[in-house]
């Protein structure tokens, strides 16, 4: 039977953010996938092909980190998904041919803040890549 992309459109869109968050991109067909990456897109939501890794291991960490300069952080609240500025500034990087790579760390308690930071993504990139990454964040 054909899948009406009409009908997954108005499907999606009655969805609340959250519902449209929970449901599972790989199991979807062809069809229903370029509809729901459509209204992801059109709220601004976080893809699912974007999600941020949780930490990287220290084979997956580049050598170049030593020296790396940092073009764009962001911190994540406790319960709340990443913001997806973080995802698109690495896409946009990566799309324009820049090394980079997303560090995470935790960040120290402080003053009560609600709902408060509990951690801290840096997009790093080699150093002497920083204004050419600077300049494609700022451009895109």
């Amino acid at each position: 039977m054909p899948t009406d992309p009409e009908y997954l459109r108005r499907h999606y869109a009655s969805l609340s953010d959250e519902a449209l968050l929970e449901i599972d991109h790989s199991e979807l067909v062809e069809t229903a996938q370029k509809c729901y990456d459509e209204e992801m897109n059109r709220r601004k939501l976080p893809s699912q092909r974007s999600s941020l890794p949780e930490t990287a291991s220290a084979a997956d960490k580049p050598t170049w980190l030593d020296e790396a300069s940092e073009v764009f952080s962001q911190v994540d609240r406790a319960g709340m998904a990443p913001a997806a500025e973080i995802t698109d500034a690495r896409d946009a990087l990566e799309a324009a041919g820049v090394l980079c790579f997303l560090d995470l760390s935790e960040l120290p308690p402080e003053e009560p803040v609600s709902p408060k930071p509990t951690r801290l993504w840096r997009l790093l990139v080699p150093g002497n890549l920083n204004q050419r990454a600077a300049s494609i964040l700022e451009r895109d």
